[in-house]
């Protein structure tokens, strides 16, 4: 973004522990969601499926909103290129590790078998992986969605940012697109727009302005209207509840996102506001292991969310056989400790593997250099 997006840009100084601690928390949460949805789906009740998607994936484009600070034009669009091919890259790099494991895997077990690697790679490179290969590990693809609406949302961000009548426009933007968002017909949303949907990408682009105006207001946020707002969030999401027949359908909302999915949503992006505000009055000095490893998950977010749905896709290959035989209490913390483990894992061994690399290349550099 303009200054660093919320899944994929790294400030070496400065960094905000808050955000990173709460981006942390999300990301091990995203596990958890497609634990219960991917791999929880026979054995974990749907109510308590659908109360895991009270926090979600909006939250990251609010955070992105918040962490970018408007410029002009052309700076902006500059960072943004940046961003573009930095995040993009690293999906690529990510991608063809995961698909020369998964090709690895087939010879050892069935031999070559001729699968069609030239679609899978051009399916890659369109961030849409699919074929015989990518159909090994389903929840990879199926977690791509985001990275789609969040490189197609980058190439809005430049226009949008870098019109100087957005700096005195900010709230009349967020209720103009927030109306396109709800208003156009569903014929417009599912139109393509660059990877993701035009509707997608105005949706999520509600939170991330969302963000950006937060940002701007935060030091002069009124307590008693902003808990105004929460009681209006949940007045709003107390009525989706009822028109739903007192129970949470959020899956129908998601894809694609409609109002109601937004509703919801929004009561994760007042609790971040609220837990924000408390943090900043109240620091403290964090030491316990747990806080610094949602802080390390916070720096890594980006990496985590490809590698999960590598990890998650691991238990559909035993899942069948422990259904019937494990209490389903245990096996959902324990296919939940695979999950967040192996993830966790994976980005290990890639931030060493990648920074050796790196470290490795910059004497060799140095050593070729008079």
């Amino acid at each position: 973004m303009c200054e660093e997006s919320s899944m994929t840009v790294t400030r070496p100084l400065g960094r905000d522990s808050y955000i990173d601690f709460f981006k942390g928390f999300m990301i091990l949460w995203v596990i958890h969601i497609h634990t219960v949805y991917w791999s929880g789906h026979s054995y974990i009740p749907e109510n308590v499926r659908q109360l895991t998607l009270l926090a979600d994936v909006p939250i990251f484009f609010f955070i992105s909103g918040y962490l970018t600070k408007p410029s002009a034009f052309y700076p902006c669009l500059l960072k943004t290129v940046k961003t573009f091919v930095r995040i993009y890259l690293e999906y690529i790099i990510i991608s063809c590790i995961l698909l020369a494991a998964v090709l690895l895997v087939k010879v050892l077990i069935s031999g070559w078998g001729q699968p069609d690697f030239l679609l899978a790679i051009r399916s890659m490179l369109l961030v849409i992986p699919h074929g015989e290969l990518w159909d090994s590990i389903q929840v990879y693809n199926g977690s791509l969605w985001y990275i789609r609406v969040y490189l197609s949302l980058l190439v809005v961000v430049p226009l949008l940012l870098g019109i100087r009548l957005f700096y005195e426009s900010k709230v009349q933007v967020l209720f103009f697109v927030l109306l396109v968002t709800i208003l156009f017909p569903q014929e417009y949303s599912k139109q393509p727009f660059l990877f993701s949907s035009a509707g997608s990408v105005s949706f999520y682009l509600v939170f991330f302005i969302g963000g950006i105006i937060f940002r701007e207001q935060e030091n002069y946020l009124v307590t008693k209207l902003f808990a105004l707002q929460i009681g209006l969030s949940l007045l709003l999401g107390l009525i989706v509840f009822v028109s739903d027949g007192y129970q949470l359908d959020i899956q129908k909302y998601k894809f694609p996102p409609a109002t109601q999915y937004l509703i919801y949503s929004l009561l994760l992006v007042h609790l971040f506001i609220m837990l924000k505000r408390r943090f900043i009055h109240n620091p403290e000095n964090h030491t316990c292991r747990l806080y610094f490893l949602l802080h390390w998950c916070g720096v890594n977010t980006f990496k985590i969310y490809l590698f999960q749905g590598f990890a998650c896709s691991i238990p559909y290959f035993f899942i069948d056989s422990l259904v019937a035989t494990i209490n389903p209490g245990i096996l959902y913390f324990f296919l939940l400790s695979f999950n967040i483990g192996f993830t966790l894992l994976l980005t290990y061994l890639y931030n060493i593997t990648i920074n050796t690399f790196m470290n490795r290349t910059d004497i060799r550099f140095s050593q070729s250099t008079p």
